[in-house]
C-alpha cells in the first residue's frame, strides 16, 4: 500500500526573537536568534520579539509517506539492536571477568 503526499500550499507565521547566548558566536554578538512558529515572548522572559513573517510552504506531491516512515522505523529497530548487543557484550566481559577472578588460585588453594 501506498500513501503518497498531495501538493499543497500552507501559510506559516514565523517569529524571529533574539535571546541570550550560550555558546561561540553568540556570546561575541550577545545575543542568538531564533525561529519558531509562536511569538516564545509570552513564555520566555528573556527573548525580545524582532519581527514577525507570513511565508508559505509549499508541499511536493507524491512523496510516498509510508515507505519513508517505515524505513525510519527500521533505522530506529536497527540503531535499537545494536546498542542491545553492545550492552549484552559489555556485561558479558562483566561475568567473564567474575567468574575468571572465582577460578584463580588464591593463598592456600594450591
Amino acid at each position: 500500500m501506498s500513501v503518497k503526499t498531495t501538493e499543497q500550499e500552507i501559510p506559516v507565521t514565523l517569529y524571529v526573537n533574539a535571546r541570550p547566548p550560550i555558546f561561540g558566536d553568540e556570546v561575541k554578538m550577545g545575543y542568538r536568534i531564533s525561529i519558531d512558529t509562536d511569538n516564545i515572548t509570552k513564555y520566555i522572559d528573556d527573548a525580545i520579539h524582532l519581527s514577525k513573517h507570513e511565508i508559505t510552504i509549499t508541499v511536493p506531491g507524491g512523496v510516498d509517506v509510508l515507505t519513508g516512515m517505515v524505513d525510519g522505523l527500521k533505522e530506529k529497530q536497527k540503531s535499537i539492536r545494536a546498542k542491545a548487543e553492545l550492552e549484552c557484550n559489555q556485561i558479558e566481559t562483566q561475568i567473564q571477568s567474575m567468574l575468571c577472578i572465582e577460578h584463580q588460585p588464591g593463598e592456600g588453594n594450591q
